[in-house]
């Protein structure tokens, strides 16, 4: 499932920080690594600068509904008029959220053909650990494994042509599931009239989990748009994982809609700040991991 790949896909940077931090000392076990790995096509998207409009919206001081995380947000948050419009949507917080949910999950629902293109990209830096090897090594073998992801998926009646048991749900996030945003998970949400349609912008509230070796504790937040990891659901293997604290600074969601109210395109940009401890055997090491994961969505309705 596309849920299973892409937390997989961070779990096991985590996991390859920790190995190739110890292996540098144990002696080749960073190199095990790579045939334990999925094998993942690697890419060079470039991203698009076609959603400015939300920046330049943001920055009106008369305008702004970005509120302090413990301040229940007033019913009286508005959008702004983009420069690409005449006109302004007057919402309050909780009527953005509902639109954005409507348009995730109308395209989860979806029964038509459709294309999704995904293309995505993990930046990451190790910032810490508690052994003594050479930072800059350790970061270079790092970069030259995360991957860039670049696929195009063809859906027909909600599920992928392909792979007939990969459904839209399972590949627009949250995966699995619908979209539940409410005013309660923002910091911030606007929506913008554009010439194509709309524009929507959701910043989540800041939050963060912890991982006792055993359960990893909620991120309502995160959870209701996004899949926040969760050590507790993976098989570890030779390499364990004895406690995390895995914080999210503020994940920000721009969703744009056609003149239908139909999602056309679904841009997240998903900073993760990783500190824990775990290793293999006697091999043991605290490692500090900061990565952003950018991942735009195109949706070419046929």
């Amino acid at each position: 499932m596309e849920k299973n790949r892409k937390s997989n896909l961070l779990y096991t940077l985590v996991i390859a920080a920790l190995v190739i931090t110890v292996g540098i000392l144990a002696g080749g076990i960073a190199k095990n690594l790579a045939s334990e790995n999925e094998t993942y096509t690697s890419a060079n998207p470039t991203f698009s600068t076609t959603n400015t409009v939300t920046d330049t919206t943001q920055a009106s001081p008369a305008t702004s509904t970005t509120q302090s995380p413990s301040t229940q947000p007033s019913t009286e948050n508005t959008t702004a008029t983009a420069p690409l419009s005449t006109e302004e949507t007057l919402k309050t917080t909780d009527e953005v959220c509902n639109t954005y949910n409507n348009c995730i999950n109308t395209l989860k629902a979806y029964k038509g053909s459709v294309i999704v293109h995904k293309d995505e990209k993990i930046d990451m830096t190790i910032t810490e650990f508690s052994l003594p090897a050479p930072t800059e090594q350790i970061n270079s073998v790092m970069r030259s494994i995360v991957p860039d992801t670049l696929e195009d998926y063809s859906f027909q009646n909600g599920f992928r042509t392909d792979e007939p048991e990969i459904g839209l749900t399972d590949t627009i996030p949250p995966f699995g599931k619908d979209a539940s945003v409410s005013y309660a998970n923002v910091s911030s949400a606007i929506i913008t009239d554009t010439a194509s349609g709309q524009e929507i912008t959701l910043r989540l509230i800041p939050e963060s989990s912890s991982y006792d070796g055993t359960v990893t504790t909620a991120t309502p937040n995160m959870s209701s748009v996004l899949d926040p990891l969760d050590f507790a659901t993976f098989e570890m293997g030779p390499i364990g994982i004895q406690k995390a604290q895995i914080s999210y600074p503020e994940a920000t969601l721009t969703a744009e809609l056609d003149v239908s109210g139909r999602l056309t395109r679904l841009t997240v940009i998903l900073p993760v700040i990783v500190s824990c401890t775990g290793g293999m055997s006697v091999f043991t090491a605290d490692v500090g991991l900061d990565m952003k994961v950018t991942t735009v969505y195109e949706i070419s309705y046929q």
